[in-house]
């Protein structure tokens, strides 16, 4: 990695206060603008391991920094995930009132949240 780029590019999608948080690798997540209700919506695009999850972390500190008192993650883009990217969800859910998830989720990532037995604390929404 070139050493005067962060390990996140943040750029603004628009004039609207979303946002795409980019790891270097190309995988992604856009924000939207937090809505009236505190709820931000996540999208979440590729293959999301200990080098390319911190834009997730950023992405999800970011919405709660911004007053997200919930978020939906749209994980059907998301190619692969290991425990890393587990690991960032839950620090993100004490902050918040609610983390549910867009599905239908990756057999990949229901298999990562049946083996964890954390399931349970990531509804699914359609």
């Amino acid at each position: 990695m070139n050493s005067d780029r962060s390990p996140v590019d943040v750029l603004n999608a628009s004039a609207g206060g979303s946002h795409i948080y980019s790891a270097p690798g190309g995988d992604s997540v856009y924000r939207e603008a937090t809505g009236y209700d505190g709820t931000a919506v996540l999208v979440a695009d590729g293959e999301f391991d200990m080098d390319s999850v911190v834009c997730l972390q950023r992405a999800l500190t970011d919405a709660q920094a911004d007053g997200a008192s919930a978020v939906r993650l749209d994980v059907t883009g998301v190619a692969f995930a290991d425990c890393s990217f587990l690991h960032a969800l839950l620090r993100a859910r004490p902050g918040l009132n609610r983390l549910a998830l867009i599905g239908p989720v990756p057999n990949h990532l229901h298999q990562l949240l049946g083996l964890t037995g954390t399931t349970p604390l990531f509804p699914v929404e359609p």
